[in-house]
């Protein structure tokens, strides 16, 4: 096995174990919000904590959802155009698409990082009466930009290298 395709195949593992914890994530949120509900109706009360909580949780949902749902080709996208075009044309779109996306990760992944290091840097809080540090929650941004970024490269230089190809549906299935 190629290098390359050593590669793609890691990144596409990591990209599971992602989706993994996304799902983990929303089932701790579907669970807290649950009790939440059921303390109100039986209590007449909630918790603060289930709603920020539940806001922490939904940031690692999208972000370590992020490369397995490009992984298993999960993003929206719309052929009636592309369909339409040479197979070739598509190829060349689907790398385009891939690279811009690479290039999206990218910064925003560097943005993420310098907003977790400025909070862990001024050991910041919520601004509820939780008062929980927050940067081990923004950690889930780069850390899951870092996953998908990982998965569009390897996929990018896969394709460039020979041994692959920037569409998911031509991808090796690592789940």
């Amino acid at each position: 096995m190629k290098i390359t395709q050593r590669l793609l195949a890691g990144a596409e593992r990591l990209s599971v174990a992602g989706g993994y914890i996304a799902s983990a994530a929303l089932l701790v949120m579907t669970v807290g919000v649950s009790l939440d509900v059921l303390a109100r109706f039986f209590f007449g009360a909630g918790t603060k904590a289930a709603t920020e909580l539940s806001g922490y949780l939904l940031v690692a949902i999208v972000f370590f959802g992020l490369a397995y749902t490009d992984k298993t080709k999960g993003h929206v996208e719309i052929h009636f155009f592309t369909a339409r075009l040479p197979a070739a044309m598509q190829r060349g779109l689907r790398f385009f698409n891939s690279f811009v996306f690479l290039a999206y990760t990218v910064v925003l992944a560097y943005f993420g990082w310098r907003t977790v290091w400025d909070s862990y840097t001024f050991n910041s809080t919520s601004r509820t009466g939780l008062d929980v540090l927050i940067w081990p929650y923004q950690l889930f941004i780069p850390v899951g930009l870092a996953l998908a970024t990982l998965l569009v490269a390897a996929r990018l230089l896969a394709e460039i290298t020979g041994h692959g190809s920037p569409d998911p549906d031509q991808a090796g299935d690592a789940s």
